[in-house]
């Protein structure tokens, strides 16, 4: 069974995930090139 801290671990890590995915959609929408910046930035901690 996972502890505490491991399970924290987890929801950080989908957390950051599901911001990484929300600003695509955002940069896509926009076209934003700080926006494609900064989804690059967090998705790159998944690579």
């Amino acid at each position: 069974m996972a502890t505490g801290s491991t399970k924290a671990v987890y929801a950080a890590l989908f957390g950051n995930l599901g911001i990484a995915i929300t600003k695509f959609i955002a940069a896509a929408m926009t076209g934003s090139a700080s926006m494609w910046a900064e989804s690059y930035h967090s998705a790159s901690r998944y690579c």
